[in-house]
């Protein structure tokens, strides 16, 4: 087989649930200083001696590395995030033009952009990129010492920052970019000019386009490798559609990767060691969602698409530790364009069962093997009770509101979001896949009438 599906320096990433890459190499502390000293001797051109430069790691994510540079001549502190290839380019292109269109577009307090390199070709051997760090502790560490009061006010200026995001509206489902970027261009640069200097009060506001998605449905694993539609999307049924598509692409390539290639194992591939005695199964239960599709999503659905921020969490929401005022919203990378009836599954915030409940789950879901259905919710473990929660998102709703946000969903959003998990889930445990399909009221009266994979005609066709 062509190594395009495999190729032998490709990133590898563990076994099991959840998936993570693997660092090839750990990252210079060497080279970072010597390329952030570079970068901002060229802003403070009075700055001394590189070897005073401190690089300490600060925190490790699941795609990359951060480190906190500071400097006895310098009264800030500066971010330098070193980011696995895991989708080479595009990440770190949608981060900085998300970066760059908040700070544009909205009052959210964003970290300041520096610099970047989306190009792994430099002394660093990865790609990168540098801001200022911004005044504040994470949310998490002054939650349990703010008074009721004070977590509803926080509780409002939340809505007002999801209001600001479900403002921005678009007429594609993808990711954002900086129009002048393309990796055509990139790749045709001299060596040093893709480091692009920046600082957002002295650029004029660029001009963004909804490119590529964004989203570890798309990279993880083998996945980049695989021909794929990644959009923008016009539609969301033309997204699932190519979710449910790169899937099925996934494990009949990774099929004939093992006929071809003995010596490996399916682990080897990062599929489970079953994977040969369920194939036929698990491509019915792909053609299931294909004929599933039609009648979730109709061709006539009403298309609106905002900017969602879905990574919002105790660790990237910063306060002022004085006023508890959040001073600044980090972690935007992956930060897609997505449909409204997902959209909104982010503003119920502070809205959900604790984790380890599952005494309700939805229909046709057996209790104790799935978390991802309960609402995305940002301090689960540190709310009091679900009374606090549910005052502090009836505040949040209130101010929602008022800002003329819907808060309320329908029914026809409600299958459509439990459809997305049940996508989400043929690339995780397929048969908790299948179990989201049984519980779709819609297909619930096809398979009374045909039974299941009762055959499609052009299941992963491209029309609409």
């Amino acid at each position: 087989m062509d190594d395009q599906f495999l190729p032998e320096n490709r990133l590898r990433w563990t076994h099991g649930r959840p998936k993570r890459p693997i660092w090839p190499t750990e990252p210079r502390l060497e080279s970072i200083r010597f390329l952030a000293f570079s970068i901002l001797h060229r802003h403070f051109p009075n700055l001394a001696n590189e070897h005073l430069l401190d690089v300490q790691l600060l925190s490790e994510k699941i795609t990359k590395k951060l480190f906190i540079l500071s400097h006895p001549q310098l009264t800030k502190k500066y971010i330098f995030q070193v980011l696995l290839p895991v989708d080479p380019f595009f990440l770190m292109e949608n981060e900085v033009a998300t970066l760059s269109f908040v700070h544009h577009r909205t009052s959210i307090p964003v970290p300041p952009l520096i610099a970047w390199d989306s190009s792994s070709d430099n002394l660093l051997g990865y790609e990168w990129s540098m801001v200022e760090m911004l005044d504040g502790v994470p949310l998490g560490t002054l939650w349990p010492q703010m008074s009721l009061e004070e977590k509803l006010r926080l509780a409002e200026e939340l809505a007002h920052i999801f209001a600001q995001l479900w403002s921005q509206k678009f007429d594609r489902i993808g990711s954002l970019y900086i129009e002048e970027r393309s990796l055509e261009a990139v790749q045709s640069c001299a060596d040093d000019s893709n480091i692009f200097q920046t600082c957002f009060e002295d650029l004029p506001s660029p001009t963004f386009r909804i490119g590529p998605m964004v989203s570890m449905p798309f990279f993880v694993g083998r996945r980049c490798f695989l021909p794929s539609n990644r959009g923008p999307f016009s539609s969301s049924k033309s997204w699932m559609k190519a979710q449910i598509r790169l899937e099925l692409e996934y494990v009949i390539t990774g099929q004939e990767i093992l006929q071809l290639s003995p010596e490996l194992s399916p682990e080897d591939i990062n599929l489970k060691s079953s994977f040969i005695e369920t194939l036929d199964e698990f491509q019915d239960v792909c053609q299931d969602y294909f004929r599933a599709l039609p009648s979730v999503f109709s061709s006539d659905e009403e298309r609106c698409f905002s900017l969602c921020h879905h990574g919002l969490n105790e660790e990237n929401i910063l306060l002022d530790p004085d006023t508890y005022k959040i001073v600044g919203i980090l972690d935007w990378d992956m930060t897609s364009v997505l449909p409204d009836w997902l959209v909104q599954e982010y503003f119920q915030t502070f809205h959900g069962l604790p984790p380890e409940d599952m005494s309700n789950p939805p229909s046709g879901l057996q209790p104790g093997l799935d978390r991802e259905f309960q609402k995305w919710n940002v301090f689960p473990k540190r709310l009091p009770d679900l009374e606090a929660a549910d005052e502090l998102q009836q505040r949040a709703d209130e101010t929602l509101r008022r800002l003329g946000v819907p808060v309320q969903t329908n029914p026809a959003s409600e299958e459509k979001k439990h459809f997305y998990i049940g996508v989400l889930h043929l690339g995780n445990v397929w048969e908790l896949a299948q179990q989201y399909l049984r519980g779709l009221p819609h297909f619930q009266k096809e398979y009374q009438q045909f039974g299941w994979s009762s055959g499609l005609d052009d299941p992963i066709s491209d029309s609409e």
